[in-house]
């Protein structure tokens, strides 16, 4: 096992995910849903799927900030909520349906 990978300072601030999100959208990669992985019948040779797994209520702010940011960006991702109290808001869940590309 590499254990450089371990040694390696891992940016999971919205900054760098922001960061990460444009260097993709330059790239010759193509950006599909869950949903268009599915059913487009010609995939692309190289393309990227973009999921979020909304795990508590804690999430959902930031959860939200990163849907405006990705349709600002021109993103279709996928956000998948957890069926919990604590997660299922549906006027939240709603709100980033709305905010949707793809």
């Amino acid at each position: 096992m590499d254990t450089k990978l371990f040694s390696i300072k891992r940016d999971f601030t919205f900054t760098k995910y922001i960061e990460l999100c444009r260097k993709m959208l330059s790239s010759d990669y193509s950006m599909l849903t869950v949903e268009q992985y599915f059913t487009k019948g010609n995939k692309p040779d190289k393309f990227v799927i973009i999921r979020h797994d909304v795990y508590d209520g804690a999430d959902l702010p930031y959860t939200l900030a990163m849907a405006r940011k990705e349709a600002e960006l021109g993103i279709a991702a996928t956000y998948h909520f957890r069926v919990i109290d604590d997660v299922f808001k549906p006027k939240r869940i709603k709100e980033a349906v709305s905010l949707s590309i793809g």
